[in-house]
């Protein structure tokens, strides 16, 4: 599966600890960067992961309030 995030509302600090920290779950990789977003690549890595693509961005937005906002 793959996302766009728009590289003005996310930050690529946050997407790439994200992506880390998603480790055990999928694999990712940033797939492409254009100025305007960022596309990233999900594979699962386990069955019934659910809304992968929904939990990342919520996880990346949360790490963006808790340490690149501040």
């Amino acid at each position: 599966m793959n996302l766009r995030l728009n590289k003005s509302f996310y930050s690529i600090d946050a997407i790439k600890e994200a992506l880390s920290d998603f480790g055990g779950v999928c694999k990712g990789v940033i797939a492409k960067e254009e100025q305007s977003f960022i596309e990233i690549k999900l594979e699962p890595c386990v069955q019934n992961a659910g809304d992968l693509e929904g939990e990342f961005c919520n996880y990346v937005l949360g790490l963006m309030n808790n340490k690149y906002l501040k």
